[in-house]
């Protein structure tokens, strides 16, 4: 209760800690479509062990996965911290994403100024439509690189080779103002990109 407070041990915390195991206990099996993204934490590979019948088992479940699009919902022990887990078919093997659980969550309503309830302008709708019609893509993860990394490696390259670095101002942006100005702008620019590339 609001003002109560109960002093907790590290005694306290090691008699809560689950028992720590060698397997993933699965618990349910659900569609992949039904798991929200945002339940996602981090990724690991699983690989069978090498006993007997491991490969084969593992190849079973796999497959089966895969065919009836499925994904395996689970509870494993890393550290000393249970995790809700998802286990899905990628390329031959099988991956697990550690999740959040419902709790660890933070609701959009719990966010000062969400949900927006502002009702957005018909034909500002339309414009943001053709925006993202122009911009679609098939999906290509290699497309997308870390230039924060790359810069940053640059920087320690140069600096192994005596170089002084210097950091240059930047500039700073205008706030839009006009959105259908700038939607109109975005699509216009993504023409004329589509344009050159097809003249090239």
């Amino acid at each position: 209760a609001k003002g109560n407070y109960v002093t907790v041990t590290e005694e306290d915390f090691e008699a809560a800690e689950p028992e720590r195991t060698h397997t993933i206990e699965v618990e349910d099996f659900v569609d992949l479509d039904e798991v929200d993204p945002m339940h996602y934490v981090n990724t690991y590979w699983v690989a069978p062990q090498d006993t007997k019948g491991a490969a084969k088992a593992y190849a079973l479940l796999r497959d089966a996965m895969d065919r009836k699009n499925r994904v395996a919902i689970a509870r494993f022990v890393l550290r000393t911290k249970e995790h809700l887990v998802v286990i899905r078919p990628v390329n031959g093997a099988l991956a697990v994403h550690t999740m959040l659980f419902p709790d660890e969550i933070v609701a959009a309503s719990e966010v000062d100024g969400l949900p927006v309830r502002v009702k957005a302008d018909p034909r500002e709708v339309k414009m943001a439509e053709q925006l993202v019609e122009s911009l679609t893509v098939k999906w290509n993860p290699k497309k997308y690189r870390d230039t924060y990394r790359e810069k940053l490696l640059d920087v320690i390259k140069r600096k192994a080779k005596g170089e002084e670095i210097v950091t240059e101002p930047r500039e700073k942006q205008a706030d839009v103002v006009d959105l259908m100005a700038a939607l109109e702008a975005s699509i216009q620019a993504t023409k004329s990109r589509k344009r050159t590339k097809k003249s090239a």
